[in-house]
């Protein structure tokens, strides 16, 4: 069996991810005075879940079982000193049951599936319990030598604040969770039981140096929409503990990964001075979960080292922010506009779009935050029977979805796992974009796939209102949004779409004409193709200047809306029809000039 070692620290990874509430419970009881409690779980408990989820993990039925009974025999003499025991005692009772029923499974005796499935394990646990404990003596030895002196003097040493050269580029290349769950939580836990806190768990988790580089950006753009979104992020990150809300902004600067390098230097220095460490693992990286597991003594030099790690990136950062050529700005713009045009959507017909999952390292943080956005939208949208969820790439294969969405930096990880899935690759969790544009080929698709609605009349002598006095544009939005509904082509909800519509760009033509109707999202409230013509002799100030005689408020489902659009082009385009919608005393006379039937006939 050949085993890649970088698998190693994705393995431990995972067993650290799926068991941190736990941890967190070890830590917490540092504050509480419940006899043993915290040293049962610590030695007994925390084990027995390790190995377990180890064993699960390598094989999912029985490996489990396998290694629990395993650890369980261990801890009857020996105690666990280090997360890395049960973790490999796990892996290789894991490894032993799956290679047994590989055999079985080889060599099939039909009728004895169950007998010989329990009497393997039972038979398995009792050999690895016998074995280790005959090899338990000699490992005692090394680890002796291997943990108080090699691991001391490699991790325990003034230079501690250099590993932020390898700790943040890692991370903002979504490996902060292979960093902290698969090296710094095990050296954290190891060092736990001696100290009752450790540094390890502050290295990685430290929400400074990201919190200043949000700042920096957030006081150094003008645009109010990058503010707003700016400061969404500063919370995520800092009080949520969602760490990757700030890497694509590293990711379009490479520059700042040195900000956020001296950063972390500056806080891992003072952690050092200060003797500060946490009792238990802070995932997420948020600041009131690391005041919560700081023991009390710590806390108010703990939050100053973060302030001065915040401080320093920010400063950096504000420089270099600062510095940005203005031609370097309008690259990296067309660079964006380009990587949303290259999202791979394999879009197929007639496709059925039950499960979307966001995909990333660890399944929490930033895909998690991704999949809510997408929910969002997707309700917003009236797609509710679409799932939306999110998962780690180690347990994409299960959720078996018919569409991923993951960052460019973890694409090939996600090919290795699965094949002939649609793919969406973004750059940034939380841009609207690429939802936006999947959400509008779901849509199309289901548009596509829709039976052609039966011939429906698309105006009729009712629905024209001749002679209005003159209102407020709301108002006349309103009163044509209101009348939409009142002829059952639309749903109430409509309505709210056609006022957000003219927020967003007015519908004002020309020669008098205005044509108010709802944004795609709104499209769902649409029962049936129609339009309501309302005159206003006295106008509506659309304003701009623009002054209306005349709304056509416009309902249409498919691609019906294509010959409505055209026909009134066609009258705005010929200054004198426009002239006779305005001024017409008669409802024959608009629709004559409106009416549609002929043409779809």
């Amino acid at each position: 069996m050949k085993v890649k070692l970088k698998k190693i620290p994705e393995f431990l990874s995972h067993i650290i991810v799926e068991n941190i509430p736990l941890f967190i419970v070890i830590g917490i009881l540092n504050f509480f005075d419940l006899g043993d409690l915290r040293l049962f779980l610590y030695n007994v408990i925390m084990p027995l879940i390790i190995a377990y989820t180890s064993g699960s993990t390598v094989k999912k039925k029985y490996g489990g079982i396998t290694a629990a009974i395993v650890i369980g025999g261990i801890l009857s003499r020996y105690r666990v000193e280090t997360l890395l025991e049960p973790v490999f005692i796990g892996a290789l009772a894991g490894f032993a049951i799956k290679t047994y029923h590989s055999f079985l499974k080889k060599y099939k005796f039909q009728g004895f599936e169950m007998l010989l499935n329990n009497l393997g394990v039972a038979l398995i646990s009792l050999g690895l319990i016998i074995i280790i404990n005959r090899v338990l003596p000699f490992y005692e030895g090394f680890q002796a030598i291997f943990y108080k002196n090699i691991i001391s003097k490699f991790f325990k040493t003034g230079y501690l604040p250099l590993y932020s050269i390898i700790i943040e580029p890692a991370k903002v290349l979504f490996m902060n969770n292979f960093v902290n769950h698969g090296i710094f939580s095990v050296l954290g836990l190891s060092e736990l039981n001696e100290k009752g806190k450790s540094i390890f768990f502050l290295l990685e988790t430290n929400p400074g140096p990201g919190l200043g580089l949000l700042l920096a950006y957030f006081f150094r753009k003008k645009e109010k929409e990058k503010k707003k979104e700016t400061l969404s992020n500063i919370f995520i990150q800092s009080i949520g503990g969602i760490h990757e809300v700030y890497f694509p902004y590293v990711l379009r600067n490479l520059r700042l990964i040195l900000p956020l390098i001296l950063g972390g230097m500056s806080s891992i220095f003072l952690f050092s001075i200060f003797d500060s460490g946490l009792m238990g693992i802070a995932s997420p990286g948020s600041i009131l979960l690391i005041t919560v597991l700081a023991p009390a003594q710590n806390r108010l030099t703990l939050l100053l080292a973060v302030a001065v790690s915040a401080s320093v990136t920010f400063f950096l950062s504000y420089i270099m922010i600062r510095q940005e050529d203005i031609a370097r700005e309008k690259v990296e713009s067309k660079e964006s506009e380009d990587t949303i045009s290259e999202i791979k959507v394999d879009f197929v017909q007639n496709k059925d779009y039950k499960n979307i999952y966001i995909v990333c390292d660890a399944g929490m943080g930033s895909s998690a935050m991704g999949a809510t956005f997408l929910r969002r939208k997707l309700e917003k949208a009236g797609l509710t029977d679409i799932n939306a969820g999110n998962c780690s790439i180690d347990n994409v294969k299960s959720e078996n979805p018919d569409t991923i969405i993951v960052h460019r930096q973890l694409l090939e990880r996600v090919k290795k796992e699965i094949k002939d899935t649609e793919i969406i690759i973004v750059d940034d969790f939380l841009d609207p974009k690429p939802y936006d544009l999947l959400i509008e080929k779901i849509k199309n698709q289901n548009t596509f796939t829709k039976p052609p609605s039966p011939e429906a009349k698309i105006l009729d002598l009712s629905s024209i209102e001749l002679g209005l006095k003159r209102v407020k544009k709301e108002e006349a939005l309103v009163k044509i949004g209101e009348a939409m509904i009142q002829k059952g082509y639309v749903e109430p909800f409509y309505l709210d779409s056609i006022l957000e519509r003219e927020k967003i760009s007015n519908t004002y033509l020309e020669h008098g004409i205005a044509i108010p109707h709802g944004t795609f999202e709104g499209k769902v409230h649409i029962k049936k193709t129609g339009m309501v013509i309302h005159q206003y002799p006295y106008g509506i100030d659309f304003g701009d200047g623009n002054t209306a005689y005349v709304l056509i408020g416009i309902a249409a489902l498919e691609d019906e809306h294509i010959d409505i659009i055209s026909k009134i082009a066609d009258i705005v385009e010929d200054e004198k029809l426009a002239e006779t919608l305005t001024t017409a005393i008669e409802v024959e006379e608009i629709y004559k000039i409106l009416c549609l039937e002929d043409d779809r006939a």
